[in-house]
């Protein structure tokens, strides 16, 4: 089944997080449920100056298939040449995202990701010469514009469509929000609404019943879950299961803390134990909410250096949860 038909049936996709969705984490999220997912933001500028580190974040794994390898930038001509010379040499991606929904300041300063709200007519030419010379789909995230003044997201998508790509997600704020306030699933469902191509909501949905209410009232098919997935990579199964059946499982703690010794071991097989282990601290705060002692458990794995030290931590902290259990 090609990426396109996948949406077009309903997916559960992992959203993109800068820092956050690596290739660990996107495994784990595969494992449990996950439908597609996408690479970190993948910078054409950077690409074009064949800047290594940017390169290795295109890294990725048979087992992370159907994978979507997600760019930013503005300059269009810089766009088209990169695709082109190098992304359509790749082998081992389904499909190209344009990231015009990113939030984060030193993005925005240079007219990427959600400052492309703000101009519809340059945003429209960049999917144009993008869609023009890929040998991939394409497709665009989106937020619902800039601020509250500037909502661009039915002129770009609707023009987009028209240029030939072939989803579209997009997030129910604006950028000025960036995650505050609540997602407009009302503008969500106009755009669902008027679109004929698959349209992907994100923005809200931090549970299964979360999943179902949106279905039910965007009317999409496709859902896109990121700060969900946070500590969470059981999601997208609890979602498959609550939509088919109206149940999913909880998740014990016994459960999360394997989860976290499985994340340590990927992320040390592909970055050495020190960066590792100072990557797994905002994992580890995400796993640990809910549980017994999470604030302490946080603050003291932010104190931690070593693998060895943190596994330690968790063996111990998992003889006192069932100690407490066994009271």
């Amino acid at each position: 089944m090609t990426i396109v038909k996948k949406i077009e049936k309903g997916a559960i996709i992992l959203a993109p997080m800068a820092g956050i969705t690596d290739s660990a984490f996107r495994r784990l999220c595969i494992s449990e449920g996950a439908d597609i997912v996408y690479s970190e933001m993948i910078s054409l500028q950077a690409l074009y100056y064949n800047d290594k580190k940017t390169k290795m974040l295109m890294k990725h794994y048979k087992e992370e298939m159907p994978f979507v390898l997600q760019v930013f930038g503005e300059n269009a001509d810089i766009a088209e040449k990169v695709v082109r010379e190098q992304i359509n040499n790749c082998e081992d991606i389904d499909a190209i995202d344009i990231n015009m929904g990113c939030p984060a300041p030193k993005i925005v300063k240079n007219g990427s990701g959600s400052a492309l709200m703000k101009e519809p007519k340059k945003a429209l030419k960049l999917i144009e010469k993008i869609v023009k010379v890929s040998k991939y789909p394409v497709s665009v995230k989106l937020r619902l514009g800039w601020d509250d003044s500037i909502l661009t997201a039915r002129e770009i998508s609707l023009g987009a469509q028209e240029l030939g790509v072939k989803w579209i997600a997009v997030h129910g704020r604006t950028r000025e929000q960036y995650y505050s306030g609540k997602a407009n699933w009302n503008s969500l469902k106009a755009l669902n609404e008027e679109l004929s191509i698959p349209f992907i909501a994100n923005g809200d949905i931090f549970t299964p019943e979360d999943a179902k209410r949106a279905i039910d009232y965007i009317g999409t098919k496709s859902l896109m879950i990121g700060r969900g997935a946070q500590g969470n990579p059981w999601i997208f199964n609890q979602i498959k299961d609550y939509l088919l059946s109206g149940e999913y499982k909880k998740i014990e703690p016994k459960i999360k803390l394997n989860m976290s010794r499985k994340h340590i071991n990927l992320l040390s097989n592909e970055l050495g134990d020190k960066i590792a282990i100072r990557e797994m601290r905002k994992h580890l705060s995400w796993y640990f909410k809910g549980l017994y002692m999470a604030a302490e458990m946080r603050n003291t794995v932010n104190r931690l250096d070593s693998k060895e030290e943190v596994l330690k931590l968790l063996d111990n902290y998992e003889q006192l949860l069932g100690e407490r259990l066994d009271k």
